[in-house]
């Protein structure tokens, strides 16, 4: 999406830099499919999500976050120096705009003046990506004749600077940019074309994508995420928030084996709340900005760290009488035989990584 000049390389490394911690893994193509030589990660929650306003200085963001980064890096072994990192939901701003028809040499101005009645920042501030949308797919092709809809994504300048000072700091070499979303979609969806919705419950946030012919039609974020759950439990079980940690496998555990949603999840269930609203009001939208056909999707899929909450996915299946899963980002890539129990407990939380490691390896 924002590519930066860089040299080939046989592995690529994905690089998220979540609110939760570090999540690192490196890929290599072998024999067109994408096969695991190492991944590492950090719970140390990470200071990148640090406000870029005005007169901010970044330096001592840079150095602490780039001082972790190179740790991870270090105990995982890995080999390659090119990294590929996203840019969270929270400093991206992302749109789907419909223009007129208009001759190349007016696209582009259409396009500024469109977009800069949108973003919250000055157009001269901001990096922009541009992606054409399909109209139509047998439906009313009248409508794909007059106009067209454009993908939008836009995030600051100095932004971008920042995470490029990060890699150079730990010793990489950044070789792209991407958002989350493009990298989740590439992990869980693959070249699948039906619409879908990814619910990515992360540390301090959630996002919500919906997925349309590989295409990100909808993407919101909310500030709920696992944290509010491990205050909530601590809160329910009279602990400190630093106990909830083993408290919370233990409760988990057992929940495997309640058929109702009574015990652990009923603790959580008023905090999943606005979840659920968030979900209905995506496919809502995504309902509405259908122009020449009616399109639906057909399940939804959990992702992050809390997306292995039990009772949450059947709760929500039945609740929108839709196929709810817990995405599998490792479907696509090869690994060891030994280590898959391991990499399916821990696979949510590295959807993000998995998916940014594959754009240049598959």
């Amino acid at each position: 999406m924002w590519p930066f000049p860089s040299k080939k390389s046989a592995s690529f490394l994905g690089v998220d830099l979540g609110a939760g911690g570090i999540k690192l893994v490196e890929l290599e193509n072998v024999g067109g499919k994408a096969k695991l030589r190492t991944y590492g990660f950090t719970d140390e929650l990470t200071p990148v999500r640090a406000k870029f306003s005005a007169g901010e200085d970044p330096l001592p963001v840079v150095k602490e976050q780039a001082r972790r980064l190179a740790i991870v890096v270090k105990q995982a072994k890995a080999v390659s120096k090119m990294a590929v990192a996203s840019l969270p939901a929270s400093m991206v701003f992302s749109a789907i705009i419909t223009i007129p028809k208009v001759a190349k040499k007016e696209f582009q101005e259409v396009v500024n003046r469109e977009v800069s009645k949108l973003i919250p920042f000055p157009l001269d501030e901001a990096m922009l990506d541009t992606r054409q949308i399909p109209l139509t797919d047998g439906g009313d092709k009248r409508v794909a004749e007059r106009v067209e809809q454009l993908l939008v994504t836009a995030t600051r300048k100095n932004v971008v600077q920042v995470y490029s000072d990060i890699f150079t700091g730990a010793g990489l070499t950044l070789d792209s940019l991407e958002t989350e979303s493009f990298a989740l979609i590439r992990a869980l969806v693959g070249k699948d074309q039906n619409a879908q919705v990814i619910v990515d419950i992360g540390a301090e946030r959630t996002n919500f994508l919906v997925v349309d012919r590989g295409v990100p039609r909808i993407d919101r974020s909310i500030e709920l995420g696992g944290r509010n759950f491990d205050l909530v439990l601590a809160k329910a079980l009279g602990v400190s928030v630093e106990e909830v940690g083993p408290l919370k496998i233990d409760l988990a555990e057992s929940a495997q084996h309640d058929p109702n949603h009574a015990g652990f999840f009923s603790l959580l269930e008023n905090s999943v709340s606005p979840i659920l609203k968030e979900i209905q009001y995506a496919m809502e939208v995504f309902a509405d900005q259908n122009l020449v056909e009616e399109r639906r999707p057909d399940r939804i899929i959990l992702t992050g760290g809390s997306a292995l909450i039990p009772h949450l996915a059947a709760y929500i299946e039945k609740t929108y009488n839709l196929k709810t899963v817990i995405g599998d980002p490792w479907t696509r890539v090869t690994a060891p035989a030994p280590l898959k129990p391991v990499l399916q407990q821990i696979g949510p939380r590295f959807s993000v990584a998995i998916g940014l490691a594959m754009r240049n390896v598959v």
